[in-house]
């Protein structure tokens, strides 16, 4: 719930109890200009929250609060866009309430004020002058006062004027948001409008004439009414006759934005009239879907159009090619003007693609194809994006209804042109890496798709492509690699994928970059080395290859990097260990060793005044995990020595690595850490140990009763520690773990001392002033 709703019914319960109503924070002189904005916008939520309260509420304003309303009349001419957009809130808010609408009518000011805002520079003040009038649109019909309010504030002749001739953008943008809000109203109330006031009719003008971002914003209306009006045609066209039959006016509006469309590529003067003739007609998608189905011609026709002009950008001949080079003027443009013209006609083909899948064929395909064979394309990445986009959408339409031994010869080829676009390393840099290879793992994920990657055909080229890649001097690149390896063991895990990386050995890819030179890449590793650990075929894989000992040895190194990520990526990677009871081969010293090589307590302090709090949160999470190991391997301890008489043996005492580490102080001293976030965090872990060994004790081990009297090793610094848990005043941790202190704090200054330059008291004082008030 908004926090201003919030206020809005705790001060109308107050004011049922005791009927008082309280507005004299906005009364006072030389006040901040963002109470006042507070102040309207709680004002109108109190009019609006209830027609009965907000009537006594409002006449209550009238008569003890004159001021205020005239205050609120003149700042809706305010310097600052904030308060104009505040008091035009309040304003919108009182229309829900009889008399804040007559009291509005009446006042001048607050009409001129609404009237002004509909073409404000300030896009939150146009909006909300939009609101105002959707509201009075819509319900004209059920009050008098909201009809003549309509009459007097409707803007259509202005906004009219302002398109038909669209070069000043300051004025136009307002004038097409105005528009917008009105076609997105999606109502009766708002059709009828647009209808009598002709006031989309120059949205075709706009797109013709306008300048790019005028053009996106007429073509984001027609959208819009593309996708609810029973006419579209009849809001932008004059004259048109509407057909009782809503499937043919649909038609008739489909028709006649193709061939504007058309006409518009056919009399192009600049290159983004080209681009925006391409948006429009990825429009008219929406009326397609409206009436037809996938066998009607329209479609045929349609997709041959956008094909047509996928055909030129990739170097076939016409004289839509000629008219490009024309308006590029060089060789530089053009390769740009084509690549965006490409990136434009596939997203229209995808937006076709997904509304009738159906529809495609085998030269969409190949054509699509052929995007990715020409290097100067498939080496853009925005290019690139948006061909593997429809690419994927046409393979699952097609692999959806047909069978896997039919799909496999296409989408083997489509395979292998993304790895020829791997191979080309000269000119693709590491987010075209990337793209391609969440290609592939999209691909993985469909059951009838993923039968042909992990075919031998594939899958060894595209493993060896991964290798080479690995071996790229641009850091990125690697990066990209080990993101992909690590997209195969995420939660939750494929079945396919997790085969697929273990046959092929990716996680040894993994092993050999924990120590590359590059720390993004060293984290990245890092994290691909933790879902491999969380996967339970992963998990397996380490231990069956034996590799767990020479990680494990490898990641106390971690904790000495230089940069955050790294040490944050590492003692997950610890943890994950720790959590899988296996940290043989980590070396645990009670000293710190030079070579900083081994878990101990100086690395273990160092991490604990880290600079940055995620890692000491990381190393309290990692103590919890090595109270859990503890717990966990003095039972265990315990069983051996019962097991063989040992009950007695001092000999073989079991080191807790826990205690070794001292966990129990560090635990205790981050009770007191100057980060919040790492004493919540403390507090969490102290109540589960706590809450943990409640239980324990509620329900002791019953299996054998010689084992209840055996004394554990470290039973004495189990007592102690939890001692000492239990005294720790978790109450007052948890409020002082708690972030609302601080906005208490920002509530309780003195705003007297930060506007005003008031002299200090004493020579040495700070003159708190802001500098934004100086």
């Amino acid at each position: 719930m908004p926090l201003i709703n919030l206020f809005t019914i705790i001060i109308i319960k107050k004011y049922k109890q005791k009927n008082i109503l309280s507005l004299k924070a906005c009364e006072q002189p030389n006040q901040d200009y963002r109470v006042y904005t507070l102040c309207y916008r709680l004002l109108g939520s109190l009019v609006s929250y209830d027609k009965k309260q907000g009537y006594y509420i409002f006449t209550k304003t009238i008569k003890q609060y004159p001021q205020l309303l005239e205050r609120l009349c003149g700042d809706v001419r305010s310097d600052e866009p904030a308060v104009r957009c505040a008091s035009l809130e309040a304003f919108r808010k009182f229309l829900n309430s009889p008399c804040g609408a007559r009291w509005i009518l009446n006042n001048d000011k607050a009409k001129l004020g609404i009237s002004n805002g509909f073409m404000d520079d300030s896009a939150y003040v146009s909006t909300e002058s939009c609101k105002i009038f959707e509201l009075l649109v819509s319900h004209s019909n059920q009050d008098e006062n909201l009809q003549l309010l309509c009459q007097i504030l409707n803007p259509a002749q202005h906004i009219k004027l302002v398109l038909h001739d669209p070069v000043e953008l300051a004025t136009v943008i307002p004038a097409l948001d105005f528009c917008w809000f009105m076609a997105n109203a999606r109502t009766l109330a708002a059709y009828e409008y647009m209808i009598n006031e002709k006031l989309l009719l120059p949205m075709l003008h706009v797109v013709d004439v306008g300048n790019r971002m005028a053009r996106n914003r007429a073509i984001e209306i027609m959208s819009v009414i593309f996708e609810w009006a029973p006419s579209p045609l009849a809001l932008l066209m004059d004259r048109i006759a509407v057909n009782d039959n809503e499937a043919d006016n649909l038609k008739h509006a489909f028709e006649q934005v193709i061939e504007k469309g058309s006409n518009m590529i056919s009399n192009a003067s600049k290159s983004d009239q080209i681009l925006a003739a391409i948006s429009l007609l990825e429009s008219a998608v929406i009326l397609l879907q409206r009436y037809a189905t996938s066998d009607t011609p329209e479609i045929a026709s349609f997709q041959s159009d956008l094909l047509s002009i996928l055909g030129v950008c990739v170097g076939e001949q016409s004289d839509f090619g000629n008219k490009l080079r024309v308006l590029a003027g060089n060789s530089y443009r053009l390769s740009h003007l084509i690549k965006t013209v490409a990136q434009t006609t596939l997203t229209a083909m995808n937006s076709l693609f997904i509304a009738f899948p159906d529809c495609i064929t085998n030269s969409s395909l190949e054509k699509l194809l052929k995007v990715l064979s020409t290097s100067e394309l498939s080496s853009d990445q925005l290019v690139l994006k948006m061909t593997l986009k429809v690419i994927l959408t046409a393979l699952h339409s097609f692999a959806n209804k047909t069978e896997p031994d039919e799909i496999q010869a296409t989408l083997s080829l489509s395979a292998h042109k993304m790895l020829d676009i791997l191979d080309s390393s000269s000119s693709i840099d590491s987010r075209c890496v990337a793209l391609i290879l969440e290609t592939f793992n999209e691909l993985l994920d469909h059951e009838k798709m993923s039968s042909v990657i992990i075919s031998q055909d594939v899958a060894e080229p595209l493993v060896q492509m991964l290798s080479l890649k690995l071996m790229e001097t641009e850091w990125d690149v690697r990066d990209a690699v080990l993101g992909f390896i690590s997209s195969l063991f995420q939660q939750p895990t494929s079945d396919v994928k997790v085969s697929f990386a273990l046959q092929h050995e990716l996680p040894l890819f993994v092993f050999d970059k924990i120590t590359d030179s590059e720390p993004y890449v060293r984290a990245t590793a890092l994290d691909a080395l933790q879902n491999l650990m969380k996967s339970k075929e992963g998990w397996m894989f380490i231990q069956r290859n034996q590799h767990t000992r020479r990680i494990a040895s490898e990641l106390p190194n971690m904790l000495y990097d230089t940069e955050a990520f790294v040490r944050r990526s590492a003692l997950d990677a610890i943890r994950c260990l720790v959590a899988n009871r296996s940290c043989e081969g980590m070396l645990i010293e009670t000293m710190g060793s030079p070579d900083q090589k081994s878990l101990n307590p100086d690395v273990v302090a160092a991490r604990m005044d880290d600079s940055d709090s995620s890692v000491i949160i990381r190393m309290c999470r990692l103590f919890y995990d090595l109270w859990q190991l503890h717990l966990h391997e003095s039972e265990q301890h315990k069983r051996t020595r019962t097991d063989h008489g040992l009950e007695n043996d001092d000999t073989n005492e079991y080191q807790s690595t826990f205690y070794i580490l001292k966990g129990d102080y560090w635990i205790i001293e981050a009770t007191n850490a100057a980060q919040r976030r790492v004493r919540a965090e403390v507090y969490d872990i102290i109540r589960r140990i706590l809450d943990e060994h409640i239980t324990r004790i509620n329900t002791p081990n019953q299996r054998n009763a010689r084992k209840r009297v055996i004394e554990e090793d470290n039973a004495d610094k189990d007592r102690i520690f939890l001692e000492k848990l239990s005294n720790v005043d978790l109450e007052r941790l948890k409020i002082t773990s708690n972030p609302e202190h601080l906005f208490q704090e920002a509530l309780d200054i003195n705003a007297e001392m930060m506007m005003h330059s008031l002299e200090p008291n004493h020579p040495d004082d700070d003159r708190n002033i802001l500098d934004c008030y100086n």
